[in-house]
């Protein structure tokens, strides 16, 4: 629920329009530090996409916060979503970016 709270008041910043109708496109892209534990050179690899995140949680469930946190702020409910590009890869920092585009 916290990452549900944490999205939801971010969208609210960014959208000042009604919420969206019709079907959906959504890109979700998950940015993920490397954890300070790894090596320089596994770190290194990580950045440049060798390394890729197999850990949870899960990517679907990452996207099913997201997409519940944005009902009735950027789209009146989640079932608008017809087509969705996932991908979650370490970065240099984390962060998660939700585009959004009608069809």
């Amino acid at each position: 629920m916290q990452a549900e709270k944490h999205i939801q008041r971010h969208a609210m910043e960014q959208i000042g329009k009604p919420c969206l109708t019709g079907p959906l496109h959504v890109s979700l892209t998950i940015s993920i530090t490397p954890p300070p534990s790894w090596s320089r050179k596994k770190t290194a690899d990580a950045l440049a996409g060798h390394i890729l995140p197999t850990s949870r949680p899960d990517i679907d469930n990452q996207m099913k916060t997201a997409a519940d946190a944005l009902n009735g702020i950027v789209w009146k409910d989640d079932a608008q979503i017809v087509d969705a590009i996932l991908s979650r890869r370490y970065g240099p920092e984390s962060a998660t970016v939700i585009e959004v585009r009608p069809l």
